[in-house]
């Protein structure tokens, strides 16, 4: 069993969390509880936007699986976090300098191709 609140492993007899001391009552889990990694966000933010901010989001996400297997539910949930972060940043810093790179492109003195 499983603690809901922090992931702790508990005795099946346990009516309260030795680790957080939530009341489990009904609550208590049998299974290990689902963390989204975020590999399929940060995979795409590492092709089409910004590479290397997009690989540390994929080394962050890699991390989720292991420490879910460890029992270290919390740990896996600051990867995941870390993850969101690290995509997020990737997108908005590949929006900021394709945006920025195309300011730069359009102020240029370049001659008229056509």
């Amino acid at each position: 069993m499983f603690c809901v609140k922090c992931g702790t492993r508990l005795p099946e007899d346990d009516t309260r969390c030795p680790n957080c001391g939530w009341d489990l009552g009904e609550l208590a889990i049998s299974h290990r509880p689902e963390i989204n990694n975020g590999m399929v966000g940060a995979l795409l933010a590492t092709l089409l936007c910004c590479l290397p901010l997009g690989l540390v989001a994929i080394a962050c996400s890699s991390q989720v699986a292991g420490k879910v297997a460890a029992g270290d539910y919390s740990g896996a949930e600051q990867a995941a976090a870390r993850a969101r972060f690290w995509t997020w940043a990737a997108v908005l810093g590949g929006i900021f300098f394709n945006l920025s790179g195309l300011v730069v492109l359009m102020n240029s003195p370049l001659p008229n191709m056509f």
